[in-house]
């Protein structure tokens, strides 16, 4: 809901939880987005837009997972103008119809796509491919129209599709709930 937003009430929540320490838990929050943001033009984006993260593969955290940043970009020249880094803009290549950059310290090549309204930074190439096809995105398509609502009304907001989770490690989840309802009942395991 825009940076600027998120910030105002997180200091409104700061200034009632801890009045005293408010001021600067707040300095501190906006020194560090700061310095995430270092070298980037925000007023590029729009002011009222979401940046969304999407993170696949969270086993593979920190240097394997599939990320993905979508940036609520006013528009695709600006954003590359002024939002990328210098180091960033120099890096832009095209492979095919996408645009490959690298991504701050990253080793690996990130892919650039705009799509109306956002700017996507993902480092898979085929989940860049559907952005440009446009045939990602949407996590709301997948929520309840309350659900989205609330999901994206909210400064942050966490999306757990179950459906993955279950169909990666459904076995080990009815193996630990299995386990867990003995120890529960207090059965002996002989």
């Amino acid at each position: 809901n825009g940076l600027g937003r998120v910030q105002d009430r997180l200091d409104q929540l700061l200034r009632a939880a801890v009045p005293d320490r408010a001021g600067e838990l707040s300095k501190s929050v906006r020194d560090a987005i700061g310095d995430a943001l270092a070298g980037r033009d925000t007023s590029v984006l729009r002011p009222d837009g979401r940046v969304l993260v999407a993170i696949a593969d969270i086993e593979k955290l920190p240097d394997s997972a599939t990320l993905t940043f979508l940036f609520p970009a006013k528009n695709a020249d600006d954003f590359r103008a002024r939002f990328l880094t210098a180091d960033e803009r120099k890096s832009l290549r095209k492979d095919g119809d996408l645009e490959t950059l690298r991504w701050e310290d990253r080793p690996e090549p990130f892919y650039l796509v705009h799509r109306t309204g956002y700017a996507a930074v993902t480092s898979d190439k085929a989940t860049a491919a559907g952005y440009a096809k446009g045939e990602l995105g949407g996590v709301a398509r997948q929520l309840s129209a309350d659900t989205a609502r609330a999901f994206l009304d909210a400064d942050l907001g966490v999306f757990v599709n179950v459906r993955e989770v279950n169909a990666r490690y459904g076995d080990q989840l009815r193996r630990v709930k299995g386990l867990a309802e003995l120890f529960l009942r207090g059965d002996t395991v002989q």
